[in-house]
């Protein structure tokens, strides 16, 4: 059932942006081309601004993929524990002797978005019906009329037909005989509806109602082109036939009881419209010019204008990487805990009564060991996974703190709107819910500021993977540049370097280079751009496990030393 709504969602949002841009499209188009004689370049028109209306909400404009920035106002926080007010709680009998009660939340299953999602897949439904239902009963005539071919063409008659239409290859005609000039007349406008496929474009448009059926735009849309197939093929019979001759045909058949899906030879709200067309004096050429220019112009504005609002709004609403959400999720809950984990809190509390005990929250049991392994300041007491049960009330919690909710902000480097967590809330539910995550109980640990040598230290400092393997990542990713020779380098670059905080601090150069300054000069950019690595990769992945004297870490001055072997 979720899934099933979720998609629902889905179109419902594609339908609402496509619905809109095709109104726009098309109240421009009918303001250009309403009285516009270029019967053919209209239907092209048409059916392009419906093409272009389905594509524009996939629409996007270049942007930049930069970090989110996150805006935290400067407040104090309380973390809202078990034993406060809570909203929509109920109270459920426990043991009197248990310091915390026990609470279940009452949620509402579906959201607003939800039925309004179910709502409009119910309307999509029932118009798919009725779309069926049309087809069933051009099917049923031909399945149950007379047929018979006629110049390639298949005529089917039934007593149910009182005016002639046509669809797809077939032209269904009522069973009473016609004259010989009227019966020309008819077959030629039919057969000019097969010909140019008219067809086709109602099935088109009327597939994409089934999907936009709530959207007034799609109805104009198929009644215009309804008008021009019909003025179209009075186009063609008129090159054989007299416009006296033809208006007299048309008003003698000025009624409709043709399936919506066929071209009816006759349509009576389409009959004064024709007639006046017939004696419309042609369009200049250069008004036709200006009008699809301008209407070319008006559409490259308004699905740029979507294209950027679309940008803006999947800045809020877009799949979320990981790394993001969780960076929401840590922002929203701050350091709330559930009931079963507060007891647990409380117990290290009694065990350490003068230590400072904080809380975070990870994504991953390997964060544990590396932050135990890498970082200097931090000691973990206890990590735990969370229960769907500690995971709602950890939301719960932190939802009661709306100053919180409400003033932190982000934005993305693509847009200047700015976005408070309250906006995202269900998003950061919903990767809650998804996502296998831990708590974490830890202390700070007192840290030595004295910088060490590498020799006076009892542990050296060493990144993920090891010194050696980081060295030589920095030498094999950076390939001499061509026309330097690495007969000119020493067989080491040597970089000094202070460890602290998992991280390098105070990288110089340590190695100098023979030679005049001109020769010097284009190794000394290389050796720039390998110190420009080391600060990246340190930065990025190869954290630093601090050096180690009697038992404390302690920063740490080291050489980092790359060997220009693997350079080539």
């Amino acid at each position: 059932m979720n899934t099933l709504i979720e998609t629902s969602q889905q179109l419902l949002n594609w339908s609402i942006q496509a619905g809109v841009t095709l109104l726009l499209l098309f109240a421009c188009y009918y303001l250009l081309f309403r009285n516009n004689t270029a019967l053919k370049l209209r239907r092209s028109l048409l059916l392009s601004l419906v093409g272009l209306s389905l594509l524009a909400p996939f629409i996007e404009l270049p942007k930049n993929d930069i970090a989110p920035q996150v805006y935290v106002p400067k407040f104090e926080f309380t973390r809202t524990t078990p034993n406060q007010p809570k909203a929509q709680v109920n109270i459920v009998e426990t043991n009197q002797t248990s310091p915390v009660q026990k609470v279940t939340v009452t949620a509402t299953s579906y959201s607003t978005m939800d039925y309004i999602a179910m709502a409009f897949a119910i309307g999509a439904g029932i118009s798919a019906f009725i779309f069926m239902l049309q087809l069933i009963r051009i099917y049923w005539l031909v399945r149950n009329g007379t047929t018979e071919w006629q110049k390639g063409t298949k005529l089917v008659k039934h007593s149910l037909i009182q005016s002639p239409f046509s669809f797809l290859n077939w032209i269904f005609v009522p069973t009473e005989k016609y004259d010989n000039d009227t019966w020309k007349i008819l077959m030629a406008h039919e057969h000019a509806h097969l010909q140019q496929k008219h067809s086709l474009d109602i099935l088109f448009t009327r597939t994409i109602a089934t999907l936009t059926w709530y959207n007034p735009a799609v109805y104009l849309v198929i009644q215009e082109l309804r008008q021009l197939h019909e003025s179209l093929a009075d186009e063609q019979v008129l090159k054989a036939t007299s416009v006296r001759d033809y208006s007299k045909t048309l008003l003698a058949f000025s009624f409709d009881t043709s399936p919506k899906l066929a071209q009816a030879f006759s349509l009576k709200t389409s009959i004064k419209k024709r007639l006046t067309h017939m004696q419309q004096t042609k369009t200049n050429w250069k008004k036709t010019v200006t009008s699809s220019a301008l209407l070319i112009i008006i559409c490259i504005t308004l699905v740029g204008a979507q294209s950027q609002t679309v940008i803006n709004e999947q800045a809020k609403k877009e799949k979320y990487s990981n790394t993001q959400m969780d960076l929401y999720f840590n922002l929203l809950v701050s350091d709330q805990i559930s009931i079963r984990h507060e007891q647990i809190f409380e117990k290290l509390q009694r065990t350490h009564p003068n230590e400072d005990i904080l809380i975070r929250y990870e994504s991953s049991p390997q964060n544990l060991d590396y932050q135990s392994n890498f970082s200097h300041l931090v000691k973990p007491l206890y990590f735990g996974e969370l229960s769907q049960e500690d995971k709602d009330q950890v939301f719960d919690y932190a939802m009661l703190d709306t100053r919180r909710v409400n003033s932190v902000s982000f934005s993305l480097a693509n847009t200047s709107k700015r976005f408070s967590l309250a906006e995202i809330k269900d998003d950061i539910k919903d990767y809650m819910d998804k996502t296998t995550l831990f708590v974490v109980f830890y202390h700070t640990v007192e840290f030595d500021e004295t910088i060490y040598s590498y020799n006076q230290v009892d542990t050296p400092p060493a990144p993920a993977g090891g010194l050696e393997a980081f060295q030589q990542a920095i030498a094999l990713d950076n390939p001499l540049p061509k026309g330097l020779s690495s007969k000119k380098l020493p067989e080491y670059i040597e970089f000094s370097a202070i460890v602290d905080a998992h991280s390098l601090g105070n990288l110089l150069l340590v190695t100098e280079l023979e030679g005049t300054e001109d020769e010097t000069l284009p190794y000394y950019r290389y050796i720039g751009k390998l110190l420009t690595d080391i600060n990246e990769k340190s930065r990025r992945f190869y954290k630093w496990k601090l050096g180690v004297k009697d038992g404390k870490e302690v920063k740490t001055r080291i050489r980092i030393s790359i060997p220009t072997k693997y350079i080539q």
